[in-house]
């Protein structure tokens, strides 16, 4: 079931971005300046009246496969600890942001597309 914002969004699908980023590369720094995710479609317009919003996501961090470290939040932004993981990242280090679940105006929730981001 699409979740939409109304009929201008019916035939949207919804996505994130960190940092302005859905997938690719930013500096640790871009990331801490805008310490949230942000809920869009492809039509690139964000919901005016807030009936969709970010219900939670995981945010992990990685510098090898045995070095992996994972935070949870409940909000759009980042918590304390997610910031503190984000802060320890070096050039190279793998970040993503997964389970991102947003609650739609029927009561149901919709998990959307993980976003994977390469430290600069």
């Amino acid at each position: 079931m699409l979740c939409t914002g109304g009929p201008d969004f019916s035939h949207c699908d919804w996505k994130t971005r960190l940092a302005g980023v859905e997938d690719g590369k930013a500096t640790k720094y871009e990331i801490l300046a805008d310490p949230k995710l942000l809920l869009y479609n492809e039509c690139g317009k964000q919901p005016a009246d807030k009936t969709i919003t970010l219900g939670r996501f995981n945010i992990s961090t990685s510098r090898n496969p045995d070095d992996v470290r994972t935070s949870h939040s409940r909000t759009g932004e980042l918590t304390p600890e997610q910031i503190r993981l984000v802060e320890r990242c070096r050039p190279g280090d793998k970040l993503w942001v997964d389970d991102i679940l947003v609650d739609c105006p029927d009561g149901t929730y919709r998990k959307l597309s993980p976003i994977i981001i390469i430290i600069e």
